[in-house]
């Protein structure tokens, strides 16, 4: 294995493991935006009691 090699499956590696991070970090936001529209609802339901 020569050297250019060796830096393509680096860098493919960090590419893989930074598109996982992404997608993480997308599904936290998703969670939270859910989490946060969830919260929302619950105060307009005690605004109406």
């Amino acid at each position: 294995m020569n050297e250019d090699q060796f830096q393509t499956i680096i860098l493919g590696k960090r590419s893989y493991i930074s598109k996982q991070l992404k997608k993480k970090l997308t599904n936290s936001k998703i969670l939270s935006i859910q989490e946060f529209l969830k919260k929302k609802r619950k105060n307009k339901i005690q605004y109406y009691y």
